[in-house]
């Protein structure tokens, strides 16, 4: 055994011997570049986000903890006085849009991108705006929305595009109509939203291949809200805010 393993080593050493020195170069030029590529840090991104709905040290300890957790981030440092957060984080694992995502998780705005509103009535009073305040944050938004689906090219819509015109009798004020118009486009197939609280009515554009009349029905329900015969989710409708709700 021990002479195989000698026939071996000395067949490799003739081997590394009569190489060319160009190979050789070639070689160690390659091993080199591969060690750099190992020892270089990795790709780091930052980001400084507006956090227009925070109110107190509760908030910032809230954002900095849960945005800690999340796979990409790489740290966090909330400034109350300023109402931004600046962040570091991973390109490589996560984008801006999920970042701007998952602070909205948390029950916060994050740029334009609205707070959850299930997860933001939960929050602590004292981390809650003023109804008057939250109310034009909601208006500013739904403008913001709208203007955005204005300038959407008509040839960007799917080929298969459906009406419906759905009941929503539950509905009781600006603020549901901005929740639905705001949460319904984020299911897959849903083209646009336009909710008439006067009419108790939304006219719904969808994509009749990717989803079905009862999907959307379905899809305003685990928002709050009854549409047409289908109940509200009760989970959901206890989370809504109070003139949300049915007297």
């Amino acid at each position: 055994m021990k002479k195989i393993q000698s026939i071996i080593i000395f067949g490799l050493l003739l081997a590394v011997a009569f190489t060319s020195p160009d190979k050789q170069h070639d070689h160690m030029k390659m091993m080199k570049q591969k060690q750099e590529k190992m020892t270089q840090p990795a790709e780091e991104g930052m980001m400084q986000v507006n956090l227009p709905s925070i109110q107190c040290g509760m908030c910032k300890n809230t954002i900095e903890t849960g945005m800690n957790k999340i796979p990409g981030i790489k740290s966090v440092t909330v400034d109350v006085d300023t109402k931004t957060a600046k962040i570091m984080y991973d390109p490589a694992l996560i984008a801006t849009q999920e970042i701007e995502q998952s602070i909205s998780k948390l029950g916060y705005w994050a740029n334009s991108t609205p707070a959850d509103p299930s997860i933001y009535t939960d929050l602590p009073g004292c981390c809650q705006m003023s109804d008057s305040e939250y109310g034009q944050m909601m208006k500013k938004s739904k403008m913001e929305h709208d203007a955005m689906k204005e300038s959407m090219p008509v040839d960007h819509q799917p080929s298969h595009t459906t009406m419906a015109m759905i009941s929503l009798p539950t509905i009781q004020c600006g603020m549901c109509e901005s929740r639905i118009e705001r949460e319904l486009p984020k299911v897959a197939g849903i083209v646009s939203v336009d909710v008439v609280v006067e009419k108790n009515m939304g006219h719904i554009m969808y994509d009749s291949d990717l989803i079905t009349l009862n999907g959307i029905e379905t899809a305003i329900a685990n928002i709050g809200y009854q549409a047409n015969e289908t109940p509200a989710d009760a989970k959901a409708y206890k989370k809504l805010p109070g003139c949300c709700k049915v007297n």
